[in-house]
């Protein structure tokens, strides 16, 4: 058993908020002790569980920016990343030590559960061992960084109840008179998605799809997996929906930067839709640029620069237009041919 802490009890908080760091509340902050005598106490594993199985963690911007910068990290070190769902309950760190005699791993800043990356990869050297023709080392040259969850992970109790107690204890031999010992403790539920990632040389990339699928789908990760817990369901489509987003922020993220390098004129353009939309802009040209490059307030070297613009935005754009205008184009082509004449 373990020691029994040294805070009073009626300050601790009696259930997780869902703003609050829950992994350090479920560690730290037992409050189901009863207290038979001043030796001897008891703690009532079933009701803290049942507690653990309330909780709804509400702030997803944290996971988000914390998803987002793991697959940044990844991009920037030609990693690959995957997305695997639960099928079965899903428990890892069972043998830390708890009031609860069976404990889970818990990330220090979300207070959420994790797959640590060092049970990934038993998990991949023992599939390897398992389902591929060849074992060879190479899981080595590997990082195999931490699974985290992409959403609010919902959590649920289960029950292990061994029956040969004093056996497992080298005190006894097995026998049947012994009395079964229900021991509760706390799983991630299935239909949970988390985000699993790891980062090796190029020359690797091609196998190490069906590496993790087969690892995840039949070896299992975290505990008890002999029994069927710690198995997942690939979702390419989640997968797909990331990389999607993530290329949005890359090229918003270059347009960005080309930006910084514009003049503020240019910088209006492309706001405009000049390099991306041209729909769009041939409307702003009609409703703004034409007017704005006649504008006699503005200087002379801005008004060549907006003809000069223009023009080439037909030439890029509309070729044909501004060799042969039709009616619509001839007024407009007009205006900007006589400021680049006259200026």
């Amino acid at each position: 058993m373990m020691d029994i802490p040294l805070y009073v009890h009626e300050n601790i908080p009696s259930e997780p908020s869902s703003y609050s760091n829950f992994g350090l509340w479920y560690d730290k902050f037992g409050n189901q002790w009863t207290f038979k005598n001043k030796d001897s106490a008891e703690f009532n594993k079933v009701e803290w569980i049942r507690k653990a199985e309330s909780f709804r963690f509400e702030d997803r911007e944290i996971i988000q920016e914390f998803v987002w910068r793991r697959i940044r990290m990844i991009q920037g070190l030609g990693g690959r990343f995957w997305v695997f769902e639960t099928q079965t309950p899903l428990v890892v760190g069972l043998g830390r030590a708890h009031p609860v005699e069976n404990g889970m791993t818990w990330d220090y800043i979300s207070g959420l559960p994790y797959i640590p990356g060092s049970s990934v990869k038993g998990a991949l050297k023992a599939s390897n061992q398992q389902y591929f023709d060849e074992a060879y080392s190479i899981i080595d040259q590997f990082t195999v960084l931490d699974a985290i969850p992409i959403l609010p992970p919902a959590l649920s109790g289960e029950v292990m109840t061994p029956h040969y107690g004093p056996y497992y204890q080298n005190t006894e031999t097995p026998g049947d008179w012994f009395d079964p010992n229900p021991l509760p403790f706390l799983t991630v539920r299935s239909g949970q998605r988390f985000l699993f990632s790891v980062i090796a040389p190029r020359e690797f990339h091609a196998g190490l799809d069906e590496w993790m699928e087969k690892t995840l789908i039949w070896t299992g990760v975290g505990a008890k997996t002999a029994v069927a817990f710690g198995r997942f369901q690939r979702v390419k489509s989640e997968e797909q929906r990331l990389h999607d987003a993530l290329d949005l922020l890359v090229q918003t993220e270059r347009r960005e930067k080309q930006m910084q390098s514009l003049s503020p004129l240019e910088q209006e353009l492309w706001t405009d839709g000049y390099y991306d939309n041209p729909d769009r802009f041939m409307q702003s040209m009609t409703q703004k640029w034409l007017e704005k490059m006649e504008d006699t307030d503005l200087p002379k070297s801005g008004r060549l620069l907006i003809a000069q613009k223009l023009k080439d935005w037909y030439l890029a754009n509309k070729p044909q237009e501004w060799k042969k205008p039709n009616k619509k184009n001839q007024l407009k082509i007009a205006r900007i041919t006589k400021i680049l004449e006259e200026v």
